[in-house]
């Protein structure tokens, strides 16, 4: 009979499947890979004491095979990139913040602090490419310009009413 803990594993693991999958630079996700990255965000915020969702996300290294990947995808819809963004902020806040703050206090805990550090440093690399950085310029300027654009209308559509 599996634990709950072993259930959740298994749950974990196959959500991590239902992603997609990288062949020769290209990612292929899966039909239902915006639910899936939902679903993962909800097992984040809902995790266990011991974080088995966060750690199962650093061991199978989601941030390198899936996440960037799927940022760096051609014709990426705006819903998908901004799931995607949330998750991939998710799990690159510090092991510390994990903890809620709080400092390790038995062995346990103090293993589950190294193994949040480790995962995080071996994704690291992967902020470093040049494609991904491109994306994100592109979007945010987007964001930006419009939001900008659109603040700016508003002040002068205001600044017109309050003079006629």
């Amino acid at each position: 009979m599996l634990s709950v803990s072993d259930k959740m594993e298994v749950i974990v693991q196959g959500t991590i499947s239902a992603l997609g999958y990288l062949e020769d630079g290209v990612y292929y996700q899966e039909p239902d890979c915006f639910e899936t990255i939902r679903d993962l965000i909800r097992f984040l915020r809902t995790d266990s004491r011991n974080l088995l969702a966060r750690k199962i996300c650093g061991e199978r290294n989601i941030i390198v095979n899936d996440l960037i990947p799927i940022i760096k995808s051609d014709n990426l819809k705006e819903k998908m990139f901004d799931i995607t963004l949330r998750l991939l902020a998710n799990l690159t806040q510090p092991a510390i913040v994990s903890l809620q703050g709080k400092q390790p206090e038995d062995r346990d805990e103090w293993q589950t602090f190294w193994l949040l550090e480790e995962n995080l440093r071996r994704a690291k690399l992967a902020f470093a490419d040049v494609r991904f950085f491109a994306v994100l310029k592109e979007k945010l300027e987007k964001y930006f310009l419009h939001t900008v654009s659109h603040s700016f209308l508003q002040l002068f559509i205001g600044h017109l009413h309050l003079h006629c």
